[in-house]
């Protein structure tokens, strides 16, 4: 169920396509969206500077999304 994923997207309309779906969205900085943050960041549930930002930690059945530094959450 799209409702259970994240999609991870550095481009306005992936974002848009990915909520429209029903993901949650976490939208990623890279050289070419900078100009796009503004709008990134409105339109995503969290936007990180990069994928260092980013720990997961698995157990047997799941795993955890840990955000670290450098984020901005919506």
């Amino acid at each position: 169920d799209s409702e259970d994923c994240v999609a991870f997207e550095d481009v306005v309309a992936g974002v848009i396509a990915a909520k429209a779906s029903g993901m949650r969205v976490i939208a990623i900085r890279d050289k070419y969206s900078v100009k796009y943050t503004d709008e990134l960041k409105k339109l995503s549930d969290a936007y990180i500077m990069g994928f260092d930002c980013l720990k997961f930690e698995q157990n047997d059945s799941s795993f955890k999304l840990i955000v670290g530094d450098n984020w901005w959450l919506n």
